[in-house]
């Protein structure tokens, strides 16, 4: 009898020990009611909300504001020393609205590379530098890839690659210099020959000449599409070459597409270069261009 009441006694002992093991203090859940003014972070605490580190509010996920953003009522926001649209920039971090293109801050919205790369594009529509031989341009041209004895030294289309031992053009299947008045090879001061087109005739200074250009003509004579940021313009006037903080569109210089901004009726834009519906009182933005309202459109 003794025995079996000290195996009881025993077996009161375990249950009570197990039963201290099993209950601890409980982990704190985070809601939106325990957490109301600040965020809950990933271990399941309740964060005060307003560090970079960890934003937030009402309850909800804590998140890292970036380096240009700062935690404001429990939201990231731009801080006062982010990029303007249309200022330079590197990458999309330095911008208020986190778009980088062509070198500028944007809106978020994506520009062809032509209308605002100073630079020369690729043909997957990058924008680079074009200062190497074998990627050559600027103010938005594609890139093109010098022969033979030239060098990256011109400002315009088709004048980048240059051989000034060249009088006439260059070929560029073989780097060979080509006298530079033929329609098919047409061209001067050793850039790579361009066959006329648009009903032009190659004068015997070199330059394509004569006939209907659609969009501009560069100093030299030369027609260019209009659409370029350094050759900017339309009806065969001479190019314009966009100002630092403008891009070209619809043949125009602008001011870099900012939605929400440059308008009335709450700051849509009446009129000017947009890229999407939404920037525009009318709603409709064709060819880069807001409609006038009534236009209808997305």
């Amino acid at each position: 009898m003794k025995a079996s009441r000290l195996a009881g006694l025993a077996i009161c002992v375990a249950i009570a020990s197990a039963s201290l093991l099993t209950c601890g203090t409980p982990k704190p859940v985070c809601t939106s009611k325990s957490c109301l003014l600040g965020c809950c972070d990933a271990s399941g605490l309740c964060q005060v909300g307003s560090l970079p580190q960890v934003c937030g509010s009402n309850g909800a996920a804590c998140v890292a504001c970036t380096s240009t953003q700062i935690c404001q009522l429990g939201y990231c926001v731009n801080s006062s020393n982010c990029k303007a649209t249309g200022v330079s920039c590197v990458t999309a971090g330095e911008c208020c609205a986190n778009s980088c293109t062509g070198g500028f801050c944007g809106s978020g919205t994506t520009l062809p590379c032509s209308a605002t790369c100073s630079g020369c594009c690729t043909g997957s529509g990058a924008c680079v530098s074009g200062s190497d031989l074998a990627i050559c341009g600027k103010g938005g041209a594609q890139c093109q890839t010098c022969s033979g004895a030239q060098q990256c030294l011109g400002s315009t289309p088709p004048l980048f690659c240059k051989d000034p031992g060249c009088a006439g053009c260059i070929i560029a299947a073989d780097g060979g210099c080509a006298g530079g008045t033929s329609d098919s090879a047409c061209g001067k001061w050793g850039i790579t020959c361009q066959a006329c087109g648009n009903a032009d005739t190659c004068s015997s200074a070199g330059v394509c000449t004569g006939g209907n250009c659609a969009g501009c003509r560069d100093s030299s004579g030369f027609c260019q599409t209009g659409t370029l940021r350094g050759a900017c313009g339309n009806d065969g006037g001479l190019c314009s070459s966009c100002q630092t903080n403008q891009v070209c569109l619809n043949s125009q210089c602008h001011s870099p597409p900012d939605a929400g901004s440059g308008g009335n009726d709450g700051g849509c834009k009446t009129s000017g270069a947009c890229v999407a519906g939404v920037e525009c009182c009318s709603g409709t933005c064709t060819n880069y261009s807001c409609g006038a309202e009534g236009d209808g459109g997305p």
